[in-house]
């Protein structure tokens, strides 16, 4: 929908006054078209409101839908359209021209990627050195088998199903698009139990 146009409570103001067209053109300096059409249309409404359009109206992508949709992708910018559609019971078609045309935003894929600081390098140097010397006494050869069994406590992010939705490019990768992939993820490790009649080898 057009904005209303600035000047229309002036022109209108000019009417009221017994001005004509030309003169309402020269004191404002707008467009003669812009005068006629306000004009024509406060004579025959005898209001400043806009004239009842055409078309069915807009009941779903609601300025009020599109303010509460926007709230919440700045709250948690990882999203699912098709998550929110059900949640505010509109169609996914209706959620993706919220965040798509009114919002001029897109839902990008989240990347695994490593992130190489200072403290990461020093780290791997430090690793490497520890093995390369394990070569020359041979303790690189030595492996422990236990029964510990370790679970990754870190949540598994799919690229397909977790999204980023952000403007452009930059402002999604601050907001989290790329996850730093590590080696060793974090976990906890759980040891079985054994029973009290059991013999120990």
């Amino acid at each position: 929908m057009v904005a209303p146009s600035p000047y229309r409570t002036a022109i209108i103001d000019c009417v009221k006054s017994g001005m004509t067209d030309s003169e309402i053109v020269k004191k404002l300096k707008v467009s003669r078209f812009l005068v006629f059409r306000t004009a024509q249309r406060y004579r025959r409404l005898g209001t400043s409101d806009d004239m009842q359009r055409r078309g069915r109206r807009v009941t779903v992508t609601t300025p009020e839908a599109v303010k509460a949709v926007r709230g919440k992708i700045r709250r948690t910018p990882e999203r699912s359209m098709r998550k929110m559609s059900k949640e505010y019971e509109m169609s996914r078609e209706s959620m993706r021209t919220i965040v798509k045309d009114k919002l001029k935003m897109i839902p990008y894929r989240m990347q695994k990627g490593a992130f190489l600081n200072q403290k990461n390098k020093t780290l791997r140097m430090k690793k490497a050195r520890k093995l390369l010397a394990g070569t020359e006494d041979g303790s690189h050869l030595t492996t422990l088998f236990t029964d510990e069994k370790i679970f990754t406590v870190e949540p598994n992010k799919n690229g397909q199903n977790h999204r980023i939705i952000a403007n452009d490019f930059q402002s999604a990768c601050e907001k989290g698009k790329i996850l730093n992939k590590t080696s060793h993820p974090a976990s906890v490790m759980d040891l079985p139990e054994l029973p009290l009649t059991a013999k120990l080898r």
